[in-house]
């Protein structure tokens, strides 16, 4: 997804322009096939049954190649394509969901994360994105919800997530908890921008802009041509 460069009145938008979902993603834990060579599907109209699933894996396989590469029309085609076949391949669901929410389609994305979770309640990632998409629509209080009951084992060293998590809290008006995540995620990943504009987001908040030049600064050290550190250091 491309964003254009957002100052201080777009603190969602400034935070998440440097998110990156998929940076965090990894297959499902079901993404086996389920649908082994002997099964096969009913056809209506008295077609002869076939074995799809040699044809689903590779549908699957190519959308997740043509979304690497950054098609992603094409691979929301291919992954509908593949679903249709047999909507009990449910490992085509968060591929898919991911290319939505990159296509900006969110309310599609969230869609498809909440059916994937009907059968996998717990998948730990598609809750993560599933948080991601429900605030850029704004639900920050429904994605602060989600994020709080992930286990912090798995999350406490991210530095994705615990920017996210700290934007969460920002917004929310949680600051003393945002700042310290922020923090925690700048100690773990230098260069993560949205952990910079948030937390100089925070200072500008708490009327320290001191503070917020200080982490712009350090962050256009890491990044001297990124246009949004840019921007927002000179509106201060």
């Amino acid at each position: 997804m491309k964003y254009k460069a957002i100052l201080w009145t777009g603190a969602l938008a400034v935070c998440l322009a440097g998110f990156n979902a998929e940076s965090v993603w990894a297959a499902p834990k079901n993404e086996a096939d389920k649908v082994g060579h002997n099964s096969s599907l009913s056809l209506p109209f008295g077609q002869a049954a076939f074995d799809s699933s040699w044809e689903i894996k590779q549908l699957f396989q190519e959308g997740k190649s043509l979304q690497r590469q950054g098609q992603l029309e094409r691979a929301v085609t291919l992954y509908n394509q593949a679903y249709a076949l047999d909507s009990a391949r449910i490992e085509v669901l968060p591929y898919w969901g991911l290319a939505e929410y990159r296509l900006g389609h969110y309310y599609k994305a969230l869609a498809l994360y909440n059916l994937y979770l009907v059968s996998e309640p717990e998948e730990e990632l598609v809750l993560f994105n599933k948080a991601v998409c429900l605030s850029h629509l704004g639900y920050w209080t429904e994605a602060e919800h989600i994020i709080g009951k992930l286990p912090a084992s798995s999350w406490a060293r991210n530095a994705q997530f615990l920017a996210f998590s700290g934007f969460l809290d920002y917004r929310l008006g949680n600051l003393t908890s945002a700042e310290a995540k922020l923090k925690q995620a700048l100690h773990l990943q230098k260069d993560n921008i949205s952990a910079s504009l948030t937390l100089a987001s925070l200072y500008q908040t708490k009327n320290e802009p001191s503070q917020a030049e200080i982490v712009l600064h350090e962050a256009i050290e890491l990044q001297p041509k990124n246009p949004l550190l840019v921007n927002n250091l000179g509106v201060l």
